[in-house]
């Protein structure tokens, strides 16, 4: 055999060993595609935040938006209380409850100033009372008992109440002759019956140097802050579900001498009795009524 016909039969079958292997590496390659393990797709869901709950209220009468009474005492007695109140009237039966507030004091002892009586509408106006608008009379005890001839309420009639309106006021009493010289004390009870109230507060603020006796419900206590020359109680208080259970007995003790700002369906209440008096002892004991 010649060596261009061995070169020619090499180079054969170097070709066609070439082709065997680029074959047997296809066949490979496949191979290995089928056998890979196929990949599994994992999907996370973030989880979902369940949503708040939200109460509707749009069923109510009238609903409380925010409710605050501040009391502030002297070493000598004198002092005032001061409640600021927002309302929405929602229906004719709270315009009933509302078209009218009755504000009692004791003029002997006390001044009454209503610092404001405000309407505010959907639309962002606002409508005020007027002098014109509050009627100072006797109390009805004063005509049947004439030593309560002292007892006098202050009747406002509200300008422009419609349901879906907001009604706000601010009555502040001003105690400016002690009744015991030296002493202060009072009694005070939260909402807690057949009125929905969102925001509550109470703040009593007193001399700091003052011996005082503190009585409220158990787990009800107070925050108290002091200061240069004065401690303070805080309590905060919320009323989101309306009980309308009758509760006569609690009735029978609201005066409506004290100074009522809301109706006399109001209140059933829960108890913060908070009293204080200079000495320890507690002499006296004032119901004071939202």
């Amino acid at each position: 055999m010649s060596s261009r016909r061995r070169i020619r039969v090499a180079v054969v079958l170097f070709s066609l060993s070439l082709v065997l292997l680029d074959q047997l590496w296809t066949t490979q390659a496949q191979s290995t595609v089928q056998q890979a393990p196929s990949k599994t797709r994992v999907t996370i869901d973030n989880p979902r935040t369940p949503k708040e709950k939200v109460t509707d209220y749009s069923q109510e009468a009238f609903v409380i938006e925010q409710l605050k009474t501040t009391y502030r005492f002297e070493k000598d007695g004198t002092g005032q209380r001061d409640m600021n109140i927002r309302v929405r009237v929602q229906s004719e039966a709270g315009l009933e409850r509302f078209g009218q507030l009755v504000f009692g004091y004791s003029a002997a002892n006390e001044k009454l100033d209503l610092e404001f009586v405000r309407v505010r509408k959907a639309d962002g106006t606002a409508v005020s009372a007027s002098e014109s608008d509050v009627q100072d009379l006797s109390a009805p005890v004063a005509r049947e008992a004439p030593i309560y001839t002292d007892l006098r309420q202050k009747h406002v009639t509200v300008p422009g109440l419609r349901p879906g309106d907001v009604l706000e006021y601010r009555a502040v009493w001003h105690v400016h002759t002690a009744l015991a010289p030296n002493h202060f004390w009072l009694a005070h009870d939260f909402v807690t019956a057949d009125v929905i109230v969102l925001d509550e507060g109470l703040e009593v603020n007193i001399p700091r140097d003052s011996k005082v006796k503190l009585k409220t419900e158990a787990g009800f206590e107070p925050s108290i802050n002091e200061q240069a020359e004065r401690r303070v109680y805080n309590w905060k208080h919320t009323n989101l579900k309306r009980d309308e259970s009758d509760d006569k007995e609690k009735e029978k003790r609201i005066d409506e001498s004290a100074g009522s700002l809301l109706m006399k369906r109001l209140v059933q209440r829960r108890k913060s009795s908070y009293a204080v008096a200079r000495p320890k002892k507690i002499r006296l004991r004032r119901s004071t009524s939202l």
